[in-house]
């Protein structure tokens, strides 16, 4: 993960944040989702993604956010994406309706 960080803060109860910084393309895809593994197993119920910084992301990205909103609802466990509006995210979101099933917040 060139110049690329995805860090975690799990201080709060019950819940954990996510923060994916600059890109989240192919290459940052395997360490997201091991991440989202550990929380499956965990007592964590909610776990907030925070894509506000995400500049460049991809299809890979895009199918991983889908991918892990899903696994996660299997496990009885949610997930809130948040991403900036007008941002690159908020335009997949517009291309393929994510939004539709993704519990969201957008940023101004």
């Amino acid at each position: 993960m060139d110049n690329n960080t995805i860090s975690t803060d799990n201080s709060h109860s019950g819940s954990h944040f996510i923060t994916l910084d600059k890109s989240f393309t192919s290459t940052e895809t395997s360490t997201f989702r091991s991440k989202i593994s550990e929380i499956l197993n965990s007592s964590i119920e909610l776990v907030y993604i925070d894509a506000s910084n995400v500049a460049e992301i991809d299809l890979s990205g895009i199918n991983e956010i889908i991918h892990s909103n899903y696994t996660l609802s299997l496990a009885s466990k949610r997930m809130n994406l948040i991403y900036q509006k007008n941002s690159p995210l908020a335009n997949w979101a517009s291309i393929t309706g994510f939004s539709r099933f993704i519990t969201s917040t957008i940023s101004t």
